[in-house]
């Protein structure tokens, strides 16, 4: 699916907290664009939603949208982009920005240990498919607390402190 986004979409997000409320952080114009695009999806019927995935054109114009619940099934996200850019008959190309970390390692002492953790939520028997990550830095004396007192044998145990 990557490929498919990369190829013949130009892939934007935006948080709700940021552009949709009054007091976000995003820029005046960035939340009038965002008001637009949700206001020109619910004018023509074309679906809207907090969560969603909107797909207009290069001219702005609002051309499909889907649903995040339908969007997170692999097959239905695949499909409703391979339909868009059928119909559109887009011709694929690079991608406008190089795919790159989003996430790196903050500056830490040489001696820490920098964990990152990413994982998904697991609720209702189900696995949610976008992760959530976080850093974790552990200084020297953080870390070394992990570690047995002496030298850890094969199936050795130890009690690790609770902080």
């Amino acid at each position: 699916m990557i490929e498919l986004l990369n190829r013949y979409f130009v892939p934007v997000t935006s948080q709700n907290e940021e552009a949709a409320e009054q007091s976000g952080s995003a820029p005046p114009e960035e939340k009038k664009e965002r008001q637009r695009i949700y206001l020109e999806f619910f004018n023509r019927k074309l679906g809207i939603g907090d969560v969603h995935v909107y797909i207009v054109g290069p001219d702005k114009a609002a051309i499909a949208s889907l649903p995040i619940n339908e969007a997170t099934d692999n097959g239905k996200m695949i499909a409703f982009l391979q339909g868009i850019a059928t119909k559109l008959n887009v011709a694929p190309g690079g991608p406008a920005v190089k795919p790159h970390p989003q996430s790196h390692p903050p500056a830490a002492p040489a001696d820490s240990l920098v964990i990152h953790l990413l994982a998904r939520a697991f609720t209702n028997g189900e696995w949610h498919n976008f992760p959530a990550e976080n850093w974790i830095i552990l200084k020297q004396d953080e870390w070394s607390q992990l570690l047995p007192a002496g030298e850890a044998a094969p199936k050795a145990t130890w009690t690790v402190p609770k902080r």
